[in-house]
């Protein structure tokens, strides 16, 4: 059966501090020993019951809403404890609509999110606080009566000198055991000791010998390591910052086809600069080398022993011309190198898009320049000849 509160209990509840309420909801629900161990499920009971009831007084509810409150949530934990997940959310359901009409729009979903944060969040820990028993722990404790020993008859008793006699003697014997076990503990300890101070003395040789090859052998690094300050580095960082150059006023300004034809006319230009100064390289090393070749083979020449017979004179003929010829054929390629790499520049030249702001684009001279004759020096003429010109003239004039 599900808990009924009246709107007075729940006011002395809401008003008493925690503990007091607590214990005054339990006393109306006729539950005591909340504080035994024996008795931890009433006292979740109890705790489920006043959160539930101190959150609806929080949330501002009234104090009808308040007691609907406690008897919804007792109702939802009494009969969905036995059953799964599933079956205590169609329970709620099934009971939320009464609920709603209690409660309203405002405080229905403040207090479902309420129960879905604690309740059913924690579904399987209450389903087994309130189904699972409780194993009972009882201690036992084992008590030893110790009865006294008989006494005897009176005709086996012994006189009270030869009683007294007989206890000092027993005293002594244990005495004498007790004093017997200290020496044997002394004894194994004065032979541990010595067993230690034995093992100590041989790990001594083999500790100094340790340090020996660790320590006094890097003695100098250890020393620079703990007496040299270390240089601490830091880096330097040089920042450039180029500015962009001078734009210039609007009247100097260019066409834009004009600008793009003058970079790839000045591009092409650094190509054919930097060209050339790899075949003046190139020719300087070939000539280099060509020389070196020539100096070799007439330093040889010079070093061959005379008489000379005609065979080594063929041989060294043939070495000269050998050597003349190579020469000759590297700069004639060297040449051929330049004329072509200087037509390929000329053609990409050519082949630029020139705007027609720039005029008609350059010629360049490809053919070759013809050399010029060099004028035959006459002899002068004697006046012998000049004589029978003269004549041979006169007589052709006669004749005709």
């Amino acid at each position: 059966m599900a808990v009924t509160l009246s709107d007075l209990v729940v006011k002395s509840i809401s008003n008493l501090p925690k503990n007091e309420g607590k214990a005054f909801l339990a006393s109306q629900l006729k539950l005591t020993c909340l504080e035994d161990d024996d008795n931890l499920r009433n006292a979740i009971y109890v705790d489920f019951l006043y959160d539930n009831l101190m959150f609806a007084v929080e949330k501002g509810f009234t104090w009808r809403q308040v007691c609907t409150v406690v008897t919804f949530c007792d109702g939802i934990l009494k009969d969905s404890k036995d059953k799964d997940i599933t079956d205590a959310l169609q329970f709620l359901k099934l009971q939320s609509f009464e609920l709603a009409d209690v409660l309203g729009q405002r405080n229905f979903p403040i207090y479902t999110d309420f129960v879905f944060q604690t309740y059913l969040r924690h579904f399987k820990l209450f389903k087994y606080v309130f189904t699972q028993e409780r194993d009972i722990l009882k201690p036992t404790v084992s008590l030893r009566v110790e009865t006294p020993a008989d006494p005897g008859s009176m005709k086996q008793s012994k006189p009270e000198l030869v009683w007294e006699y007989e206890k000092q003697y027993e005293s002594i014997q244990r005495e004498e055991a007790e004093h017997a076990n200290k020496r044997l503990e002394e004894k194994a300890k004065t032979l541990e000791t010595a067993e230690k101070q034995a093992k100590e003395r041989l790990n001594f040789p083999i500790y100094t010998d340790f340090v020996f090859q660790t320590y006094l052998r890097h003695f100098k690094l250890f020393k620079y390591v703990f007496t040299q300050e270390r240089d601490i580095l830091k880096p330097t960082v040089s920042l450039r910052v180029e500015t962009p150059a001078d734009p210039g006023s609007m009247k100097q300004s260019k066409p834009e086809l004009v600008w793009e034809y003058e970079k790839q006319y000045e591009s092409i230009q650094r190509e054919e600069a930097e060209h050339a100064n790899k075949r003046l390289e190139e020719k300087a090393k070939t000539l280099e080398t060509a020389e070196k070749q020539a100096k070799e083979r007439l330093e040889k020449i010079s070093g061959v022993q005379e008489p000379l017979s005609k065979e080594k004179v063929g041989e060294l003929i043939q070495e000269i011309i050998g050597s003349y010829s190579s020469l000759v054929v590297e700069k004639v390629k060297c040449n051929i190198a330049d004329v072509q790499e200087d037509l390929e520049f000329k053609l990409a030249r050519t082949s630029l898009p020139r705007p027609q702001a720039l005029g008609p684009p350059p010629r360049f001279n490809l053919k070759p320049k013809t050399p010029v004759p060099t004028p035959k020096k006459t002899p002068p003429k004697s006046p012998k000849s000049e004589r029978k010109k003269s004549g041979n003239s006169r007589s052709k004039s006669r004749n005709k």
